[in-house]
């Protein structure tokens, strides 16, 4: 069925008229299948931008040891007033001065977590729109994205613990999260769709937890 949630469809149903349905015309609404409540767990965790985030969050900031000593390298070259130049043979272009090296330095966890955050939903749509646009994906894009958050805390990604926010990041708490996040977040589901003769699906107004 795809890494979308699947909504329920709400299809008409013939029913025998002794049901006392007449004025009805005989027929009733029912909700049929739908991705269920495990399904549902499974599918908003999202898992490739998790390890994308991941690989570039170790890979671009360094360990809690290298970025404070390089932090306080900078802090002192910043504070002397010190101009790093380019070390190329001849006139070359100067190099980022301290202060701005340390700006960047401080806020590349935050920058990288913020790439996530912003990322995941369009993931989201992207997949949508490759299974034919027809399956509603908002509510799927907006659960995804706290479960990113979510994962990125508890994998103690670098902007909870060398971010300028300071050290955020406690085991009990990140292990407590991620359990309560991920058994709430199956009670969400995405609206029904209604079918149509044609096979395709119309969102109806309504949810189905």
């Amino acid at each position: 069925m795809g890494r979308l949630v699947q909504p329920q469809r709400i299809e008409a149903v013939q029913v025998p008229r002794t049901n006392g349905l007449e004025a009805a015309g005989g027929t009733m609404d029912v909700a049929i299948g739908g991705d269920g409540f495990a399904d549902r767990i499974a599918k908003y965790i999202p898992g490739e931008v998790i390890a994308g985030y991941m690989a570039l969050d170790r890979s671009l900031v360094p360990s809690a040891e290298t970025f404070n000593d390089k932090k306080r390298l900078l802090m002192e070259r910043a504070a002397q007033g010190t101009k790093i130049m380019s070390e190329a043979i001849g006139a070359g272009p100067p190099m980022m001065a301290p202060e701005w090296h340390l700006f960047v330095h401080r806020n590349l966890p935050i920058a990288v977590l913020a790439m996530g955050l912003v990322f995941t939903p369009l993931y989201i749509r992207q997949m949508a729109i490759n299974a034919g646009g027809g399956i509603p994906w908002r509510t799927h894009a907006a659960v995804a994205t706290l479960a990113f958050f979510v994962w990125a805390y508890a994998i103690q990604g670098s902007a909870f613990t060398l971010g300028p926010a300071g050290q955020l990041y406690d085991g009990t708490y990140a292990s407590a999260l991620v359990v309560v996040f991920t058994l709430v977040s199956g009670l969400f589901s995405p609206s029904p769709m209604r079918a149509n003769s044609t096979g395709a699906g119309a969102q109806v107004q309504g949810r189905a937890l």
